[in-house]
């Protein structure tokens, strides 16, 4: 089995998070309420045997999906941005590229990254002097002005909703799969 092309990681992240999205939609509407689960999982693993104790209500239930469909969306934009790293080499302020189209897709996964990478439970942008700045992406409709978003908490209405969200994981994935090494 060859190693996973970068590619194939950036690819599962999105996948990751996609399926939090349908796990989420299938707890809020009620397919999997709370009796569901047991109250209390034995888990195994190779170092030892513990047990942990579930949520206790439906309403709890649904925040933690959200909760984890929020992380979801930091482990995709982290190892997204981990890829096209590498794909690039290095962060889009040390290695531009020419294609403004690929430079505004990496400039703006990098300053979701920060957001998550600095507060993963409640992520806030955080702002590098050399990102503030207006960033578009016109074949997905993002247009974000980054220099007014230091220090505040990160909302997807400021890309313009979580469909635009989706829309940059995938193109930056199309990124990554034309541009990754043979």
């Amino acid at each position: 089995m060859s190693a996973p092309t970068n590619f194939d990681r950036a690819q599962a992240a999105l996948d990751l998070w996609i399926l939090t999205a349908f796990l989420r939609h299938t707890v809020e509407s009620g397919g999997i309420p709370i009796s569901q689960f047991p109250e209390e999982l034995e888990v195994e693993t190779p170092e030892s045997t513990f047990r942990i104790k579930m949520v206790t209500d439906d309403s709890a239930l649904k925040d933690d999906m959200f909760n984890l469909w929020m992380s979801a969306a930091g482990v995709c934009v982290t190892q997204v941005d981990t890829e096209l790293g590498t794909v690039f080499g290095g962060t889009p302020r040390h290695r531009p590229e020419s294609d403004p189209e690929i430079q505004s897709v990496r400039e703006l996964i990098y300053m979701l990254r920060c957001a998550f990478a600095h507060d993963p439970v409640m992520p806030t942008w955080v702002i590098h002097s050399a990102y503030a700045k207006p960033v578009e992406i016109p074949t997905i409709s993002i247009k974000i002005d980054l220099s007014s978003l230091d220090g505040i908490q990160l909302d997807m209405g400021h890309l313009g909703g979580w469909e635009k969200f989706f829309k940059l994981m995938i193109l930056a994935v199309k990124i990554i799969k034309r541009n990754q090494p043979n």
